[in-house]
């Protein structure tokens, strides 16, 4: 955890791109691009990337920067048609960002405007490669959910403490996130065979100079309904089958990021570590996908329609209110 200082940064020579990754936020991407432009860290390139939306989201995009006379260089894209969170990132990393130092930014989160002046002293002080922060949550209409979102807090992580925490928590969470472009200049694309960007981008940096927490919110992460979360979609699912469906993908996912981990301690031999430490981490992980492989053999329909029927039956038992539920299931995920 660390908290540095940021004074004494507009000499500051650290090129950095401000990456805003949009799909279908025509509702909030306004708010996120506001966000963008008043980081006070400069000069900033600005780069605003849409997945070929089908709402407004592009048009608001061009409606919010036409006047805009600052200080930051903005780039606009749109894609010619919808290619996935992973692929897109690959496309704006390898085509349009140009900085050494990549801030992400959701098109329907806002960022502090010391966000980026925050997180460029973290990387100078530190020099750790991928860096991580507290947010605060609200909801839809700008209100505020809480205060300050703590995730499990965590010294400098490196792959071999990783390796031991497992395929589910890091405790980083990918609103956050902002890392060294050598994460994706050394390593190449991020791998097309997992849902999200954040675990192939920390393990990377874990084989490198490892990741570091800020404790300090630098993001507002906004919950709403279609929030691609673990916890909505879960709360969103209707009948089994979907539950079923939507459980077994994410186990999945979780075990291709393991074998996509093992493979990059393969292939590195170069970053100052024993070939038996690097064993050790390789065995904990394989430990870590035999117990999810365990996991989903389990989940069979009657499997499933038991914990469907008992979780339904808790909620009725607990009068739980959905719209809440669903905001505290999104909050923790």
């Amino acid at each position: 955890t660390i908290l540095p200082d940021t004074t004494a940064l507009s000499n500051d020579c650290t090129s950095v791109s401000f990456v805003i990754l949009t799909y279908n936020h025509e509702c909030y991407i306004q708010a996120a691009i506001q966000g963008a432009l008043e980081q006070t860290y400069s000069p900033l390139e600005i780069i605003i990337s849409d997945d070929c939306s089908t709402d407004g989201t592009y048009d608001t995009i061009l409606q919010a920067v036409r006047n805009y006379r600052g200080p930051h260089m903005v780039k606009i894209n749109r894609n010619s048609r919808n290619i996935g969170i992973v692929a897109h990132h690959n496309k704006v990393l390898s085509e349009l960002a140009t900085g050494d130092f990549i801030v992400e930014a959701g098109g329907d989160d806002i960022s502090f405007p010391e966000r980026t002046s925050t997180l460029v002293a973290a990387y100078h002080a530190s020099g750790a490669s991928l860096f991580g922060s507290d947010y605060e949550v609200i909801d839809s209409y700008n209100r505020l959910i809480s205060k300050k979102m703590h995730v499990p807090r965590r010294n400098r992580i490196c792959y071999d403490s990783l390796a031991q925490i497992g395929l589910f928590d890091s405790g980083y969470h990918g609103s956050t996130i902002a890392f060294d472009k050598s994460l994706y200049v050394d390593f190449g694309p991020l791998p097309s065979n997992v849902l999200a960007e954040d675990f192939s981008l920390i393990s990377r940096a874990s084989l490198l100079n490892g990741c570091l927490y800020i404790d300090k919110p630098l993001v507002m992460r906004r919950i709403h309904e279609e929030n691609q979360s673990l916890p909505l979609q879960v709360h969103n699912t209707r009948t089994i089958p979907e539950f079923l469906e939507l459980y077994r993908n994410h186990l999945l996912d979780r075990v291709h990021n393991g074998i996509n981990f093992i493979q990059l301690l393969n292939n590195q031999k170069t970053y100052g570590s024993t070939a038996s430490k690097r064993d050790r981490a390789i065995s904990r992980l394989r430990h870590h996908i035999e117990k999810i492989e365990l996991e989903l053999a389990m989940l069979d329909h009657r499997f499933l329609n038991r914990l469907y029927l008992l979780m339904t039956n808790m909620s009725m038992l607990l009068k739980w209110d959905r719209q809440m539920l669903r905001i505290s299931m999104a909050a923790l995920g």
